[in-house]
């Protein structure tokens, strides 16, 4: 191995003192929303996550998103 190369030394915890993981999810838990939803697009039966805080699944909601986005106002550069 050339004298440049940086080989970076990293410590793990054994089982004994924990996962190395311990302190990662120290944050409040996700808001869960009422089980047994689908989503609101006509047809669609898709089963909503109670994690997914939409109304609609993953692709209706992108599509509305996207809608969204296209209508909305935008900066203009004036022209000098």
């Amino acid at each position: 191995m050339p004298k440049d190369s940086y080989v970076p030394q990293i410590d793990f915890k054994g089982s004994s003192e924990g996962s190395i993981f311990e302190e990662v999810n120290t944050g409040p838990p996700p808001k869960l929303h009422q089980a047994g939803r689908v989503c609101k697009k006509d047809g669609c039966n898709t089963p909503l996550t109670s994690y997914n805080p939409n109304d609609h699944c993953y692709t209706h909601q992108r599509e509305i998103d996207r809608a969204k986005a296209m209508n909305a106002p935008r900066n203009k550069k004036k022209a000098s």
